[in-house]
């Protein structure tokens, strides 16, 4: 990994923090890196959305797995990491029921301490409004649509 995100420790406690970037650069590996910094950091447990019953065997059993926007609601702090984040927030759906449950999710999560960190590939992929209630936007080697 690069070690050029030396203020990793400046990322918010709580918010929302977007990671997208070319394909293959490693944006999941820095979400989940990020993830355990903060955990220890902040003391705050992580929680994984839509992740494949398959792939969760080989994830830390310290991740709570989570398929549903409403069970995000109903946790207690936690940094919540959303992988392919296009798949459960795409802008082509933006006025789907769980979008806009999203939306409101994120207005009141500085409220209920979350962090969620929406891990995706293209900006144009997620929903508008995600990208602009982000408190931090990081681009690992972004494309010309980017």
């Amino acid at each position: 990994m690069n070690t050029s995100l030396k203020n990793w420790s400046s990322m918010p406690n709580d918010g929302v923090l977007v990671i997208t970037g070319h394909r293959g650069e490693g944006k999941s590996a820095l979400a989940w890196w990020l993830a355990e910094r903060l955990r220890t950091k902040h003391k705050k447990k992580i929680a994984a959305l839509g992740i494949p019953k398959e792939a969760r065997k080989a994830m830390s059993k310290r991740v709570t797995h989570i398929d549903t926007v409403e069970q995000v609601s109903s946790l207690k702090p936690h940094i919540v990491v959303v992988d392919e984040a296009a798949i459960v927030a795409n802008a082509r759906s933006s006025m789907k029921s769980a979008n806009v449950l999203w939306l409101k999710l994120i207005a009141v999560c500085r409220h209920k301490q979350h962090l969620l960190i929406f891990v995706n590939q293209h900006n144009r992929q997620l929903d508008v409004q995600i990208l602009m209630d982000a408190d931090y936007v990081l681009i690992k080697r972004p494309t010309l649509l980017h």
